[in-house]
C-alpha cells in the first residue's frame, strides 16, 4: 500500500527522527542559483570544494566523491550572491567501500560500481 504524506507529516517525522539518538536525518538542499539581488558591486569569484572519501588514512583510504560549486562573492562582506556553475563525481576506488565510510556520507559500492575511474 502506497502512502502519501503531506509537507507537514514529513516535517513531524524529521522532528521525531532528529531527536532519536539512533538516527541520522540528511536534508536535501534545495537548488538555488542566487541568493542576494546582485546592486552593482564589484563580486568576486570563489570555489567551494567538497570530497568524500573511504576513511582518513591517505596510505590507504581513496576519495570517492568530489564536489565543487563556483560561485560569486563580495569579498568585503562575504555575501554569497550567483551560482556559477557545478561539478559533480563519483569514482570506483577499486576495493570495497568500509562500512563505517558508507555511514557517514551515505555513498555505496553499488554507487560507484563502474564510476570513472582516473586509473591508467
Amino acid at each position: 500500500m502506497l502512502t502519501i504524506l503531506n509537507d507537514s507529516a514529513i516535517a513531524d517525522a524529521v522532528r521525531l527522527l532528529d531527536t532519536h539518538p539512533d538516527y541520522k536525518i540528511i536534508r536535501r538542499i534545495t537548488h538555488r542559483k542566487s541568493f542576494a539581488e546582485r546592486d552593482g558591486r564589484t563580486l568576486s569569484r570563489g570555489v567551494v570544494v567538497d570530497a568524500e572519501t573511504t576513511g582518513t588514512n591517505p596510505d590507504k583510504d581513496a576519495i570517492i566523491e568530489l564536489g565543487m560549486v563556483l560561485f560569486e562573492f563580495d569579498p568585503g562582506t562575504g555575501m554569497a550572491y550567483n551560482v556559477l556553475g557545478s561539478f559533480d563525481q563519483l569514482e570506483d576506488p577499486g576495493f570495497p567501500i568500509p562500512p563505517e565510510a558508507s555511514v557517514v556520507h551515505g555513498i555505496t559500492d553499488e554507487m560507484v560500481t563502474g564510476a570513472y575511474s582516473g586509473a591508467t
